[in-house]
């Protein structure tokens, strides 16, 4: 196709990629799925129901995957593409692009001349996942993630029979997995978490600056040791403020947890009065990660703030709430639009996005949002630690492995972070214990006060030093002249 694919580039702008590499997954398989459509010839393009998209779909896994002289077991043939073998990981990346595509696609109504569907009206109601799962011998736990496959069926060839290892015989055979290293997490820097929250998400003419609001509040809201995406299962209902004046939060499961007041869990409220799903089940970019963290038998847990950010974000609730979330909801009903729980919501009407005033807030957004302000920080400050990278501590998800750190610094100990973090493990919450090089290197530069200042008199701990050492061999040489003489 010599013109971009609209769409695609659509997506692109309402996600936040890892890397350039991971932004390249989705025209990749774009292409490779138009290059099959257009080899299986006229007879398919004319295909509309779910069972020739998922026999379109396990072809081209099996050429992605086996290479295009291997045999299928459809009826479709793509040899003339002469496409490689590829790895079970690299065939995982591409189905994975092309199925959170399905989910963005399937809230855009249908375009009449795009170009695939032209091809396959249906293609994008098809899935990777389920048409690799008709692999023989093999299982996938994601999109094209295969592991070893537990309920017998095909044996692996020779050539895929991964090589006997050095656990062979000492552990079980249902527990041979790599092994789990632990590394020290790379933090948000405390010294600048402050000055980003509260000055990054500023912008414009000085004299009239403009603010993200919704932005920067979501970006407060991390300090409680949540994960970006279960901000946006929030209802607004989950931060209260109490008659002491304090800013209680609650993360609530997104569909299991009963509200009180109705008697009903939050799935049924959502599908009977807002004809909504839970933001995990959604599709497009309504959909919302949720990682099944620990929570009581009520299906609650307390979020636990940062200390010392308590009033911070108790006057950035007060303050979104009034100013933000209040007014775009009014311009919403004004709109026609329906009514929705969730906390989060967007400020105003994006057109050329499709995004109206109180849509639910976006993980593509915060994201987004999130990145602006690093640049902003960067440009403003020169400081190249504002460069938004994994490597460097300063993603979304570092200021939760910040608030972790923090926490087990202020001496909170490893089952009171656990509970905080909202983890299931306490291998997960071990992480946080680990020093990084800078911190154990400034606590053996203590260690050496101490050692000087005669605090620690231990022998072992006093070798002699240069200066002593110099002494003592002077000492020496001048008793052997002595004696000599």
């Amino acid at each position: 196709m010599s013109r971009p694919y609209q769409p695609a580039m659509d997506f692109s702008f309402s996600i936040s990629a890892k890397s350039e590499p991971t932004l390249l997954k989705l025209p990749q398989t774009l292409g490779l799925i138009w290059d099959a459509l257009i080899e299986t010839g006229p007879d398919f393009s004319a295909a509309t129901g779910e069972a020739e998209v998922k026999m379109f779909l396990m072809s081209v896994y099996r050429c992605l995957r086996y290479g295009t002289e291997a045999r299928s077991s459809t009826k479709l043939t793509m040899s003339a593409l002469r496409w490689p073998r590829r790895s079970p990981e690299v065939v995982f990346q591409l189905g994975r692009a092309f199925d959170e595509f399905n989910r963005f696609m399937s809230d855009r109504p249908p375009d009449p001349d795009d170009p695939f569907l032209k091809r396959c009206r249906n293609l994008y109601r098809g899935t990777f996942k389920v048409a690799i799962r008709e692999d023989t011998g093999r299982e996938f736990s994601s999109v094209a993630h295969p592991i070893k496959s537990r309920r017998g069926g095909g044996q692996a060839t020779s050539e895929e029979r991964p090589e006997p290892t050095l656990l062979e015989g000492i552990i079980a055979p249902g527990d041979k997995r790599p092994p789990y290293f632990l590394s020290p997490t790379k933090r948000f820097p405390r010294e600048h978490l402050l000055e980003f929250l509260t000055k990054a998400f500023t912008y414009g003419n000085p004299n009239k600056p403009q603010r993200d609001v919704t932005g920067e509040f979501a970006a407060k809201l991390l300090v409680g040791g949540t994960r970006g995406a279960e901000e946006l299962h929030l209802w607004a209902n989950d931060l209260q403020i109490t008659r002491s004046g304090e800013l209680l939060g609650f993360l609530r499961h997104p569909s299991q947890y009963i509200e009180p007041s109705i008697g009903k869990t939050r799935a049924d409220i959502l599908a009977e009065v807002y004809d909504r799903r839970p933001r995990h089940e959604e599709k497009g970019r309504m959909w919302a990660g949720w990682k099944s963290p620990a929570l009581n038998g009520e299906q609650w847990a307390f979020i636990t703030w940062l200390a010392g950010y308590e009033d911070l974000l108790k006057i950035s609730f007060i303050e979104y709430i009034l100013n933000v979330r209040v007014p775009a909801m009014e311009e919403r009903k004004a709109l026609g639009l329906r009514d929705h729980p969730y906390l989060l919501v967007f400020p105003h009407s994006i057109p050329h996005l499709g995004v109206n005033a109180g849509d639910p807030y976006t993980i593509g957004a915060f994201n987004q949002s999130w990145k602006r302000g690093m640049n902003r920080m960067r440009a403003t400050t020169g400081d190249a630690l504002f460069d938004h990278a994994k490597n460097l501590g300063t993603t979304k998800h570092a200021v939760r492995h910040l608030s972790g750190h923090t926490w087990i610094q202020d001496g909170l100990g490893l089952a009171g972070v656990m509970k905080i973090l909202h983890h299931k493990s306490p291998i997960s919450t071990s992480v946080y214990t680990l020093p990084d090089d800078a911190e154990v290197h400034k606590m053996a530069e203590e260690v050496k006060e101490r050692i000087k200042s005669g605090q620690l008199s231990d022998s072992f701990r006093r070798p002699d030093t240069i200066e002593e050492a110099v002494r003592k061999y002077g000492e020496g040489v001048l008793a052997r002249y002595r004696h000599g003489r």
